[in-house]
């Protein structure tokens, strides 16, 4: 419990770049509401250069996130000083689950100083994709394995997830942790705003023309990105004449669209999505995360693939797949049939919700279960 003016702080960490989209999941302000300080710092210069954090952001700089309280770690000095400087601080490291980048000396220095901490597991994927491959079975057991050994030095006193495999995830690789289990942050649960009159159906971007992830780990999602914005035009000319509906186009801020050609220069609704998703007569969409919205909101979904997606791009189209237990379509489908059937084909949306996105009806929002756990250690 705080007590007088006494001000708990609570430090958010990121290693690589953060943008507007995922810290307005966070929802950083809820916290100095409560009367907590909040910092957040910024550590993706330690590991990428200067000129690769501005390409992450090339789509779109206005989707980086910057706040009053944002401080930019320069150096892994600066780092240690600050750490020392706030061990009565609680600690929420962003980007640790599974070890992508080489930050043990971060959690060995946490560790050292005694912080408390937590870390995050809010993107949960199924583990086996492919269960009746024999071989991709066996490497993703190991891969799960690997994991848990590497993150043997971490101690965070939870960890924030969703659904049952989240659950099972945190568990099998941090069984010396706490799974906290909240309601997704992926998606949105209430307050929703009806921002278009009329019906509609929404497609839900993903910015293939030029995706933040390209920087990082060579994420290419198409080979041919100009015919791609084509065939998607053409195919929702023809769903409109199909459903008598008009298809607009949800985007993130990811990607600055100047141009709307790109979309049959039809109505571009920029970080709404959630809300125009729940207001809906149909989604269309690829692999986004936020198509899971459409589970939530009980909505009819069709998912759409094209000719130029990458071999990594058709994997993530998996794991949407996997979510749904739903296939995609040819976007040169041009049989009525077959769009109906996939349409109407059950979206499964109670095992998904259940499975990826909340495991338990009472499971709290993360603002409300890291201020109650919060106040439960200080």
């Amino acid at each position: 419990m705080m007590v007088g003016h006494y001000k708990k702080k609570i430090i958010f960490c990121n290693s690589l770049p953060t943008s507007r989209v995922f810290a307005d999941k966070l929802n950083l302000n809820y916290f100095e509401n409560k009367n907590y300080i909040i910092e957040f710092w910024d550590l993706s210069k330690l590991y990428l250069s200067e000129n690769n954090i501005n390409k992450f952001f090339k789509g779109n700089p206005k989707n980086k996130f910057i706040s009053n309280n944002y401080i930019t770690i320069n150096s892994k000095e600066d780092f240690l000083s600050l750490v020392k400087k706030n061990k009565s601080s609680i600690f929420f490291y962003l980007t640790r689950f599974v070890k992508i980048i080489d930050d043990d000396w971060i959690i060995e220095l946490f560790n050292k100083n005694e912080i408390k901490y937590f870390f995050q597991h809010f993107d949960s994927n199924p583990f086996f994709i492919y269960p009746k491959k024999f071989t991709r079975f066996i490497k993703s057991c190991l891969k799960y394995l690997d994991q848990r050994y590497k993150n043997k030095i971490c101690k965070p006193l939870g960890i924030f997830t969703s659904g049952k495999i989240g659950y099972n995830q945190v568990k099998i690789i941090y069984p010396q942790s706490k799974p906290i289990m909240i309601e997704s942050i992926k998606t949105k649960w209430n307050n929703f705003n009806n921002i278009v009159d009329n019906k509609y159906m929404v497609f839900v971007d993903e910015a293939v023309i030029e995706p933040p992830d390209v920087t990082l780990i060579n994420h290419a999602p198409s080979s041919d990105v100009k015919n791609y914005y084509f065939r998607m035009a053409k195919f929702f000319d023809f769903l409109e004449d199909i459903f008598k509906i008009e298809v607009i186009i949800a985007v993130s801020l990811k990607y600055n669209y100047r141009d709307s050609n790109l979309f049959g220069k039809r109505k571009i609704y920029i970080n709404q999505t959630f809300d125009l998703i729940n207001y809906s007569e149909l989604v269309i969409g690829h692999s986004s995360l936020a198509l899971q919205q459409a589970a939530v909101s009980k909505k009819k979904l069709l998912l759409v693939s094209d000719s130029s997606f990458t071999d990594i791009k058709k994997f993530d189209m998996t794991l949407i797949s996997d979510f749904f237990k739903k296939k995609h379509i040819s976007n040169l489908s041009r049989d009525k049939n077959i769009i109906f059937s996939n349409i109407e084909s059950n979206n499964n949306e109670n095992r998904a919700i259940k499975k990826y996105l909340k495991l338990n009806k009472e499971d709290p929002t993360f603002n409300e279960a890291f201020i109650n756990i919060i106040n439960s250690i200080v």
